[in-house]
């Protein structure tokens, strides 16, 4: 969708406002950063860490809006906003981001964002189309973020709003497509319609119990597949319990007296060559969240119960899952290997008349063992075998049948194994 550029703290302050020494109209407002950007000499701004920045005063006079930014060499890959603004010999902080200011002059080229501890809002579009924006570091006292301030990032990974926050606007944060993670704080009142729109890689969100307003009448995640975690009596729970659509909701603190998980025990065979992963696909009868914690750093179990196996892991791992008080612990066996012993060496048929008057002689051969081999003869006394598998049947004997045992002992993932070959004399 196409945003229609608001300026995010309010035209009728800005037209009210010192500009830098000079004041503001409507049409001054509508085309600045075109104005500043032309011909910066006529405006006061400020240069800081590869950026230039115009500003005005908030409506109250005790903080810096930063209204555009710009440098014509192009913008560096991490922008550390300033947070602080000298006027008339006195520093003072800046609060907000004015509406639009990066997103069109970021030419792609804007890969980190940091936003200092001062500022609490950030302005409509301020980001919006910053297709490498990976990440932002955001202030500890933001308060709110305007409509489609971040829409189309489509870089950008993970999300956290500290617990100051109260406001996410309309289509905030609205196709970042790689948007995997988002932290809401636990001052949130209200998310804007649309705000997580078209962000497939978003498969979960807790919604805090405080949040009373959630897209009024439309959807706030458009039609992506999702999963809300929510609390008792929240407008959560009100908005996407029960219902049919993209949203599925699960409640956080339902009772867990009584409550049993269900989940079974697994075995499988170590590899030498690649990691295994295994889902334990565990649920709890009451439909809890729930988590899991394995007894073997080497080991690792994901938030869904996706458990990894590193290759040429041998042993036995407790994985304990858990909702609320009750817990179950399942076992992970990972087995010894079998031993890819091959012996080459076929069975032999002898003539007890070529035995007769002396002994003969042959090695058996043996490929791919694992472990120190050895060798076993069944009768020693007609037939020997030394220590490097050369087998020797002596003179004169009997008619019969005569076993070799070759022996791998196994190591490291793989097990022991033998192998027998059969001297028939006949």
């Amino acid at each position: 969708m196409k945003i229609k550029k608001i300026a995010a703290f309010g035209l009728s302050a800005l037209m009210a406002v010192s500009l830098c020494g000079g004041s503001v109209s409507a049409a001054d407002f509508t085309d600045q950063a075109v104005a500043y950007e032309a011909d910066d000499s006529a405006h006061q701004s400020q240069f800081y860490k590869g950026v230039y920045y115009s500003w005005t005063k908030n409506d109250t006079n005790d903080g810096v809006i930063l209204l555009s930014a710009w440098n014509t060499a192009g913008f560096p890959e991490v922008i550390e906003l300033p947070a602080t603004r000298e006027i008339d010999g006195k520093e003072l902080p800046v609060v907000g981001l004015g509406a639009d200011i990066f997103n069109i002059r970021s030419n792609g080229t804007v890969r980190n964002v940091i936003v200092p501890d001062t500022v609490t809002t950030i302005g409509e579009g301020v980001f919006e189309s910053c297709k490498n924006l990976e990440s932002i570091v955001l202030s500890k006292r933001l308060q709110e973020i305007y409509r489609g301030a971040f829409h189309n990032c489509t870089k950008l990974k993970s999300i956290v709003l500290p617990n100051t926050m109260r406001k996410i606007g309309i289509s905030a944060f609205e196709g970042c497509s790689s948007l995997s993670s988002v932290t809401l704080g636990t001052g949130l009142r209200e998310i804007g319609m649309w705000a997580f729109k078209d962000c497939p890689s978003l498969k979960s969100i807790t919604i805090p119990a405080n949040v009373t307003n959630i897209g009024g009448t439309l959807k706030v995640f458009g039609n992506t597949p999702v999963t809300v975690y929510g609390y008792s009596g929240s407008e959560a729970e009100k908005k996407y319990a029960g219902k049919s659509g993209n949203v599925t909701f699960v409640l956080l603190d339902k009772k867990t007296t009584g409550v049993t998980i269900k989940a079974s025990d697994k075995t499988m065979t170590a590899s030498a060559s690649k990691s295994q992963s295994w889902t334990i696909g565990a649920k709890a009868s009451n439909g809890a969240k729930l988590t899991y914690k394995s007894n073997n750093a080497k080991v690792k179990v994901s938030s869904s119960g996706k458990v990894t196996v590193p290759k040429k892991f041998v042993g036995t791992v407790k994985i304990t899952i858990k909702t609320g008080k009750t817990s179950k612990v399942v076992t992970l066996t990972v087995k010894k290997a079998s031993n890819p012993l091959k012996v080459r060496t076929k069975n032999q048929k002898i003539k007890a008349s070529a035995v007769k008057k002396k002994a003969k002689t042959f090695t058996v051969k043996v490929t791919k063992a694992q472990g120190k081999v050895s060798y076993k003869s069944s009768k020693p006394k007609y037939v020997t075998v030394s220590a490097k598998g050369k087998v020797t049947i002596k003179k004169g004997t009997p008619k019969g049948k005569y076993k070799i045992t070759v022996t791998a002992k196994g190591k490291g993932i793989y097990n022991k194994k033998s192998k027998t070959i059969t001297i028939t004399v006949k």
